[in-house]
């Protein structure tokens, strides 16, 4: 039985592992492993293996960066631009 790992083709054990050099960058590869018996009939099956790159090193040393929180002006919030005290009309009403 041969069997082969395509697109670069080569020849492979048909039982075990074998390594595969995967790009540093972004990309996204089909690999069709492909085996052939010894009467010549072919089975093949595929898969796609999808690559991220690496964050830069300096990337890692930084804590994450939070978008800055936007002023709201509510009668609900103190301190919402219209003081610290809300008059009775403003409270929300509360149950008994």
């Amino acid at each position: 039985m041969q069997v082969e790992l395509l697109p670069a083709p080569r020849t492979v054990p048909p039982e075990g592992q074998t390594a595969i050099t995967l790009p540093p960058e972004a990309s996204e590869t089909t690999y069709t492993l492909q085996a052939t018996n010894p009467d010549g009939s072919k089975l093949s099956r595929s898969f796609v293996v999808q690559t991220i790159p690496l964050p830069k090193e300096t990337d890692k040393d930084k804590p994450p960066t939070l978008p800055p929180i936007p002023a709201i002006d509510s009668p609900l919030i103190p301190d919402s631009g219209k003081g610290s005290i809300l008059t009775p009309l403003e409270v929300p009403p509360r149950f008994n």
